[in-house]
């Protein structure tokens, strides 16, 4: 290795330590208080300031069940000091029996934890008895903690439970130490995290990133990672360059992403693993309505039980375009109305409007979708990317959100009718001219003795 490489390698290695260290992290919770509210507290572990403007938090919906979903985000405002701790508080918004807190740093996942009943995240913890806190402590997230609300986490967690006999004190002393050895051993190990969205959209890239920490809770950058992402697909990285990454799926259902980290590029067998269900979804997203000569506007429509990002999205009609900004969220079965003087859309250009997403791929076409509503008894080429994946019969509703599914796969989007038209014009004209050459071929060709007629005169 030349000196100029190893320099760049030392580089990379110093930035790579000093990004690892700058970040927000979610530090200690309270979900069943004793008294007044709810609260979570977040740490800023970087040597600068942080503004939260368009910041926000989740949880779930119906944690646990079936409908299990992460909800809208709420919004965080203020600014948290370097190394300082912002404390912020709700009313009845965290389930006891388990929940999963997310944060996000304008639509940019940034960390979370998940606690108790929980089906679709992986659990960082039990689920805290009245009263105690969630707390990450020594790179690990402990249960049932002294809460600490507004304070530096301690260096070691309490035991969570008081002792209620003075009757053998070498007894207790023994006991309490037992546990502290327990505790302290349980923590003892290198754990992997993955940062990600855990919602996806088939055809649309999304990111994914891995940190792994040390038994102090220290930021490794040694060894390997290798990741599988349940659709047959794997990648396999050295840590020090592993930046985040895009993946992509391309048919909807539940994936189970894996990330193994390797002490070294020849060990075979994994020191930590971690898992994160990735569920991907069909983004049923539609040009609901558009207004009229006086009041021109677009209305889009998410007719599905999540979120959508329409970040860098757009809407176009001939030469015209709308690009919709970053951080653009539409949330689940909701609408939204851009007016012309924001599109710069009229009502001559209502017959041409697609929606196109992030990849350049067609999502929705408004002129197909009207005529797809008078053809609904009709056999016809699946036009919406729901359809593609499903079989029999078509309800109205789903052909009234009317999209070119088959061009998600593609950027160019160039798998609509339009060009199937010309083979098909080509063929029919060839087939036509055939018939005539054969038809006048057969009159020419006439039978001996047929060449004259005789006339009486």
């Amino acid at each position: 290795m030349t000196r100029k490489n190893l320099l760049v390698y030392f580089v990379l290695f110093f930035l790579n330590s000093n990004l690892a260290c700058a970040e927000i992290k979610i530090n200690e919770f309270v979900s069943d208080p004793d008294s007044g509210s709810e609260w979570i507290e977040l740490l800023n572990t970087s040597s600068f300031a942080v503004d939260l403007s368009g910041w926000a938090w989740t949880e779930l919906a119906s944690p646990g069940g079936d409908g299990e979903h992460e909800s809208s985000p709420k919004n965080l405002s203020g600014i948290i000091p370097a190394g300082g701790i912002f404390v912020f508080e709700m009313n009845s918004a965290l389930n006891n029996t388990g929940d999963s807190i997310g944060l996000y740093d304008n639509a940019s996942f940034v960390d979370r934890v998940t606690f108790g009943n929980v089906n679709n995240f992986p659990v960082d913890l039990g689920a805290p008895a009245k009263g105690n806190s969630g707390a990450y402590i020594n790179g690990y997230w402990l249960t049932n903690q002294e809460p600490s609300k507004g304070e530096q986490n301690p260096d070691s967690a309490s035991s969570g439970e008081d002792s209620t006999s003075d009757a053998d004190d070498t007894s207790s002393v023994s006991k309490n130490s037992a546990k502290s050895e327990t505790k302290t051993a349980a923590i003892q190990k290198i754990k992997v995290k993955i940062i990600g969205n855990s919602l996806a959209y088939i055809g649309i890239p999304f990111s994914l990133e891995g940190e792994v920490f040390g038994t102090k809770g220290e930021a490794i950058h040694s060894g390997r990672y290798y990741w599988n992402f349940g659709d047959g697909d794997s990648r396999e990285d050295m840590v020090l360059d592993a930046d985040s990454f895009e993946h992509t799926y391309f048919y909807p259902g539940d994936y189970s992403v894996v990330l193994e980290h390797y002490p070294n590029f020849f060990a075979d067998v994994p020191d930590a693993t971690e898992k994160l269900v990735i569920k991907v979804i069909v983004p049923k997203v539609s040009i609901s309505s558009v207004g009229d000569e006086k009041d021109f506007f677009v209305e889009l429509f998410n007719n599905s039980n999540y979120a959508v990002d329409l970040s860098n999205w757009f809407l176009l009609s001939g030469q015209k375009s709308f690009l919709i900004p970053h951080g653009t969220m539409l949330e689940a079965n909701r609408k939204m109305i851009i007016p012309s003087q924001i599109s710069h859309f009229s009502f001559e250009d209502k017959n041409n409007l697609k929606l196109i997403n992030s990849e350049g791929s067609m999502i929705f076409d408004y002129l197909l979708s009207m005529t797809s509503k008078h053809k609904a008894n009709k056999d016809s080429v699946p036009n919406t990317i729901e359809q593609i994946y499903k079989s029999g019969s078509i309800s109205g509703d789903e052909l009234s959100a009317s999209a070119v599914g088959a061009s998600v796969f593609s950027k160019e989007g160039d798998s609509s009718l339009s060009s199937v038209i010309p083979i098909a014009s080509f063929l029919f004209i060839g087939a036509s001219a055939g018939a005539v050459y054969f038809i006048r071929r057969k009159k020419v060709i006439a039978e001996t003795g047929d060449d004259f007629e005789i006339l009486d005169e």
